[in-house]
């Protein structure tokens, strides 16, 4: 089971997303072509933001 987004990770995924695809161009893409698909950048992205959101055990 999937866990749930909540409107911050949203929020942070989708500011870091915006950020990267600014960064860039199609004509100077580094990743001659092999680029991620959104949907691959967006899961990539939140497990690295939920990697490093401290969790509420102590």
């Amino acid at each position: 089971m999937k866990k749930e987004i909540s409107i911050n990770e949203l929020s942070i995924v989708n500011t870091i997303i915006k950020t990267v695809r600014r960064s860039h161009g199609a004509a100077d893409c580094p990743h001659k072509g092999n680029c991620l698909s959104e949907d691959e950048m967006f899961e990539i992205i939140l497990g690295i933001v939920r990697g490093l959101t401290p969790c509420s055990k102590s």
